[in-house]
């Protein structure tokens, strides 16, 4: 059964549950039915790592990092939320963190990391395409030193989804807590609201950022010190939408362009089809590191207090991946960043 069907011109691509096929000028060629998502997981794989790139890494950067590192700081890493490939992308910049740390001497201080993410992505109440990739997204952060928790969300699984929060999953990341050299991000608000798009709109005409009013972050940091002392760290992820598209949860002509790239499909030059159509296959996706936010930059900024009050935490720290986001996706947050521009 077809689950959606979008044009790339006069290149056709069919999701179905089972199988994907390229129609091309009216003749269809079946990939590999028993496999086809298993192809297409291992295309974006092999793929992705050339299309991300990690910003940030300053000299004032490394000194900071390197100087919470050596004293057992652990960071609390969180990423505005705007498609399901963040969760993935996120595991470049973490590694790169790791890789630092490890260059320096400090691997036993920090080791890996955990990032949080929806029970119901690999339950697949969100989309079953994704539950299929989720396979292959797990394999392709654990080959980064990176694990997935997951995590039933009270607002959004239980009210939509009807699940029920297992115990499980909190003795989960608590374990990784103990092991006291892993490092824990987050996707910040948990939900793809920011990278959605208003009515009639595409590309980079996405919602931005949403007002975060959870305690997320702050319930987050003060379970981690209780293992380890720790410091936020923001991420700011941009251009995934370009490669999957959150009204839809589904790939975007782009994603399949850039995947399939390279493919030999019983002799049909797709590369040229997709040159000849005019479609990206080699979009960027950046990823910046801000600078590590300790709880005396938070008692500088917020006040001594600062751990009452959420919502002053969360407009706080998410200003910060504002300013690391271009201006059409900073959302809410726009309003409180003055620069109008980044650059890598």
């Amino acid at each position: 059964m077809v689950i959606r069907e979008f044009d790339l011109g006069k290149t056709v691509v069919n999701l179905k549950k089972s199988a994907l096929s390229l129609a091309v000028s009216g003749a269809v060629i079946p990939l590999d039915k028993s496999g086809v998502l298993d192809k297409f997981g291992d295309n974006i794989k092999a793929v992705l790592p050339g299309l991300v790139k990690v910003h940030g890494l300053t000299e004032g950067f490394k000194e900071k990092f390197l100087s919470l590192t050596s004293q057992g700081l652990l960071p609390e890493g969180y990423f505005g939320h705007f498609t399901h490939l963040d969760h993935v992308v996120s595991s470049e910049a973490l590694n790169a963190l790791l890789e630092l740390a490890a260059g320096a001497g400090y691997s036993n201080n920090l080791r890996r990391f955990a990032v949080t993410l929806a029970t119901s992505v690999p339950g697949g109440q969100q989309s079953s395409l994704i539950k299929a990739l989720y396979s292959k997204m797990e394999s392709y952060v654990n080959e980064r030193n990176v694990d997935f928790v997951a995590i039933t969300r009270a607002d959004k699984d239980v009210e939509r989804y009807n699940m029920t929060p297992k115990i499980s999953e909190k003795r989960a990341l608590i374990s990784k807590l103990r092991q006291r050299n892993v490092g824990v991000a987050i996707p910040a608000g948990d939900s793809v609201e920011p990278g959605r798009h208003p009515k009639g709109a595409s590309g980079n005409r996405i919602n931005g950022l949403q007002k975060i009013e959870d305690s997320d972050l702050v319930d987050l940091y003060e379970t981690m010190e209780r293992y380890r002392p720790t410091y936020f760290q923001p991420m700011a992820i941009s251009g995934t939408w370009l490669y999957f598209n959150s009204d839809r949860l589904l790939p975007t002509p782009e994603a399949v362009a850039a995947f399939y790239y390279s493919e030999n499909l019983g002799g049909i030059d797709l590369a040229g089809i997709i040159d000849r159509l005019g479609i990206k296959h080699d979009v960027g996706i950046d990823i910046t590191l801000g600078m590590p936010i300790t709880q005396e930059d938070m008692a500088r900024n917020l006040g001594l207090n600062w751990r009452k009050n959420s919502q002053e935490v969360n407009d706080f720290l998410m200003i910060q991946v504002a300013k690391m986001l271009p201006p059409y996706a900073r959302g809410y947050y726009g309003q409180f960043v003055k620069d109008e521009a980044i650059s890598h």
